[in-house]
């Protein structure tokens, strides 16, 4: 597991995320499985387990990567904290199987029940307000079929650990080809340099 998230980690290291991580917001999405739960299967054969505590890790240094914006490096690596047991499954049952967001709570809601994150974002001049809403965040968070490091992790990861179609050094290389480019509605959107590699 360490391979694939080394793949995304920049020289230029955002050392201000590691007080985050052992959080107890952070430490509980290293108990939910990024799969939905199919990980405990025998549909597919991941390599490895991998957490919504690995992706948001990864999603945090791919944001930095991107936009080297510490407020939207830190809304990356709280991104998916309100995420249930088994993630999206339970929005089947709540009939949101389209946009798979009836389940999770509120990221302010489980910012405000952990004192020691809240003092670290105090520490780095943010407050609640700058998580009110991730989609303002477009490197982060974007509509499909838009590009955003959330989603590109769910590409990539699934690509290497779940369906085992790309190898690490193919995604290093689809990876090295990304830059930021501004799309139709003149936001920030992650594009590839290279048509060949897109």
């Amino acid at each position: 597991m360490d391979q694939y998230i080394n793949l995304f980690i920049d020289k230029d290291y955002p050392y201000f995320i590691d007080k985050y991580l052992n959080t107890k917001t952070l430490n509980r999405l290293k108990c939910i499985a990024q799969f939905c739960g199919v990980d405990y299967t025998k549909l597919y054969s991941p390599l490895f387990l991998y957490t919504r505590f690995d992706h948001s890790l990864v999603v945090a240094h791919m944001t930095w990567h991107f936009t080297h914006d510490k407020k939207e490096t830190i809304a990356a690596l709280l991104h998916d904290v309100g995420t249930p047991c088994f993630a999206h499954c339970i929005d089947y049952v709540f009939g949101d199987y389209t946009n798979q967001e009836s389940s999770e709570k509120s990221i302010i809601n489980m910012i405000e029940k952990d004192g020691e994150l809240l003092n670290y974002l105090k520490e780095d001049r943010l407050t609640l307000n700058d998580f009110m809403d991730c989609s303002n965040y477009h490197i982060l968070e974007n509509k499909s079929l838009k590009l955003c490091t959330d989603r590109l992790d769910g590409i990539l990861h699934t690509s290497y650990i779940w369906l085992h179609t790309h190898s690490l050094d193919q995604i290093k290389e689809v990876y090295d080809d990304m830059v930021i480019l501004k799309n139709e509605e003149d936001n920030p959107e992650i594009g590839f340099k290279n048509i060949k590699i897109a």
